[in-house]
């Protein structure tokens, strides 16, 4: 399953398209307790458009 993965972190955005659900949880539980952020994983519905 594909994602869409949108990480808020010191004023700053970041958007990884096309990355596995598994890959977003690795990058989740690779963030300190003290990181101030924001990470939100979306699947990808229909790869064709990127939703």
């Amino acid at each position: 399953m594909m994602g869409t993965v949108v990480l808020l972190k010191n004023n700053e955005m970041t958007v990884i398209e096309d990355i596995c659900e598994a890959d977003f949880l690795d990058m989740k539980h690779g963030l300190s307790n003290e990181d101030a952020a924001y990470i939100s994983w979306y699947e990808d519905y229909d790869t064709a458009y990127g939703y």
